[in-house]
Order: structure tokens, then sequence, then C-alpha cells
């Protein structure tokens, strides 16, 4: 099974890293040797009863993640997303502002907020497949797990290796695999960092 998810990596990383990425950065430009780049919107969830989408974007502050959620979660300042690969590594990104509320058209309710990523969260989401990822709520401690489709998957590494790209146009990706020590250590040290997430995200059960 695992050689089976390896090949699988290999092929997909083929397909994404030989990308044209003009399409996928709309803002970049310099301004006294700091880079803004913005990425385009790009959708990780869509079913008919909800949307999932978000945006790379860069400034002197920093890296971003603007998500936004349609007929989905509240995202409120310290909530959190949690995103896992497929084998169970877990990245954590907590949202850093207020977060702001809109009803469209009187009925569909649009929440937006800001996450704020490091460079070696950036190379994470580059060189991993997030299968998973749920909005985890500071106040009720609970949330609901939603499954990324393979296209989708895709779509979202492409994206963030675009938006590395435009950073440092120098940025390179070649297509070798993590070894299987680093895959086992990597699930070691996400297994122990996220022991504080409450029990009943264990599973990865929809609640």
């Amino acid at each position: 099974m695992r050689f089976l998810l390896l090949t699988t990596f290999i092929f997909i990383s083929v397909s994404i890293f030989g990308q044209n990425c003009s399409e996928n950065i709309i803002e970049n430009y310099n301004v006294s040797g700091t880079r803004f780049v913005k990425s385009k919107v790009e959708s990780i969830l869509a079913r008919v009863d909800k949307n999932y989408s978000v945006q790379f974007f860069s400034n002197s502050d920093g890296l971003f993640i603007k998500v936004e959620s349609v007929y989905g979660s509240r995202l409120k300042l310290g909530d959190e997303i949690h995103v896992l690969d497929a084998f169970k590594n877990r990245k954590r990104f907590s949202f850093i502002e207020e977060g702001e509320y809109e009803l469209v058209n009187e009925t569909k309710p649009v929440y937006t907020n800001i996450l704020y990523i490091y460079p070696d969260d950036l190379d994470w989401l580059i060189d991993n497949n997030v299968q998973k990822f749920y909005v985890f709520d500071a106040t009720t401690s609970q949330g609901k797990v939603h499954t990324v489709s393979t296209n989708d998957q895709k779509l979202l590494r492409e994206l963030a290796y675009c938006f590395k790209k435009a950073i440092d146009p120098t940025y390179s990706r070649g297509d070798e695999l993590r070894s299987e020590s680093e895959v086992t250590s990597n699930s070691e040290t996400s297994s122990s960092s996220s022991s504080t997430i409450k029990k009943a995200f264990v599973k990865d059960e929809e609640l």
C-alpha cells in the first residue's frame, strides 16, 4: 500500500512541477526588496452544500493564505485549520484575524479569514497531498473532517509551488522523494505535536 502511495506521489510530482505558473499567479511585483505576490483563488472543496477556497499572498509582513468558506464553518480568530496527508502527518494553521462575514444574495453566508504560514509550511504543502482538512473550532473544540479530491490535491500543490516560484524565481523542485525513514520520522513527529488535539479527531472521523 505504501509503495502504491509513493508511486502515485512520483506521478503527481512530475505532472505538477512541469506546469506553467503564469495562470496561477495574478499579482507579482517588488517594492524596495519586498516581493508582493498573490495567487489566484483555488477551490479545495466544492460541493452543493458548501465550498472552501484558498488564495496565497505575500507582503512585507510575511506569507499568508486567505481562506473563504461558503455555507461552511465560521472562520474566527483562534480557530485552526488542520490538514492531513496520506500518511496522517498533520499540519496546523491558526487564523490571525477576527474574520469577515458577508451574506450574499440574502441567503449565502460567506466567511473569510487569514492564516499565517512559514516557509517550511509552504514547502510541506508543495511536498504533500492534502487528503483531508477540518476547521477546528476553538470555542466548541469540534469540527468536521472534509476529504479533498485527488484533482483538488494536485491543484493545491501546484498553487503552492507556483506561489513559491514567484517569490523566489531561482527556486526549482526536483522529483526526488523523501526516504522511508524521513516519512516515518515525520509521521512520528506529527503524532507527537498533535497530542493536544481532542480525541474526537484521532481517527479523523466526521462529527
